[in-house]
């Protein structure tokens, strides 16, 4: 099946901000498959062109900083508030910290029919979203679930986690994918009805 770079759009390029709460033009670029690297002008021209509050809405994505405490007055000489000996605070004790499974291990097993490759002996992102993705084919799952499922085994940001989803549910049953799964998404595509993803597999490996 010969795969196709899809167009970019107004309602794409939206739609990826929004959803991976995206901050900067950068950013886009990567989720559109338009480059690895920094955003060239061009891009970013046509971006802004495409969408004119792209940088409003992309600044508005960005954390609020942290505001500076208060610094406490230090007491004028003579003043009797100087001469009180602070209190020592009371030893606490730590907490054990909480065991995290390891990566590696997940509710959802993969399937043989995964078109993604293991690294290094790991079940790799890509290969743990496709086997939500495939546990949950026949009545489908909403993107949000599927993101939060990913995320809990993978221990990502949301950002990074919406990443992965993005990249391994853009294989179209038209032929068009992100680039980054071109060779895997012959074998597979996702249907989509609103944030409704189903997974359809088109090989004939079961």
């Amino acid at each position: 099946m010969s795969k196709k770079t899809a167009e970019i759009s107004a309602a794409a390029t939206t739609k990826v901000i929004e959803d991976g709460k995206l901050t900067s033009l950068t950013q886009v670029s990567k989720m559109l498959g338009l480059g690895k690297g920094s955003v060239s002008g061009s891009v970013a021209k046509r971006l802004r062109e495409l969408v004119p509050t792209i940088d409003q809405m992309l600044a508005a994505n960005k954390p609020a900083k942290p505001s500076k405490p208060a610094q406490p007055v230090k007491p004028a000489k003579g003043d009797p508030a100087s001469e009180v000996k602070p209190k020592v605070a009371k030893k606490v004790v730590a907490a054990k910290p909480t065991k995290v499974k390891p990566v590696g291990k997940s509710a959802f097993p993969v399937p043989d029919c995964t078109p993604f490759r293991h690294s290094n002996g790991k079940i790799s992102g890509y290969a743990q979203v496709f086997s939500i993705l495939y546990a949950n084919r026949e009545k489908g799952i909403p993107r949000a679930d599927l993101i939060s499922k990913y995320q809990a085994w993978s221990k990502k940001p949301q950002i990074n986690a919406s990443y992965d989803v993005a990249t391994v549910i853009s294989s179209r049953e038209n032929g068009s994918s992100h680039r980054s799964v071109a060779n895997a998404a012959q074998t597979y595509y996702v249907e989509r009805q609103s944030d409704w993803l189903k997974l359809h597999l088109i090989s004939a490996k079961k």
